[in-house]
């Protein structure tokens, strides 16, 4: 952090982030399998699941889903107003 000597900020790479919860909430097929890796000539479960679903506007819609299922697109005001009633 500039100015604050000895004081690192982390940084997150959002994209690997949400990719790596992606493939965590695919149960079907298993994405950690390396013989299904080997056919379609990656090495990991999130190119493999680039790979699977290779058209972008899928791929986002996919993730939405999984975000929206998890719960991790809920209004935080709205939720707050729940709970207070």
């Amino acid at each position: 952090v500039p100015g604050k000597k000895g004081q690192l900020r982390q940084k997150l790479d959002v994209n690997a982030y949400l990719v790596k919860q992606m493939v965590a909430a695919v149960v079907f097929p298993n994405l950690h399998d390396a013989a299904l890796q080997d056919s379609y000539g990656v090495k990991t479960p999130e190119d493999l699941l680039k790979a699977m679903i290779d058209n972008p506007s899928e791929f986002v819609d996919f993730g939405n889903y999984i975000r929206e299922y998890s719960g991790f697109d809920a209004d935080v005001e709205t939720e707050v107003e729940e709970a207070k009633n």
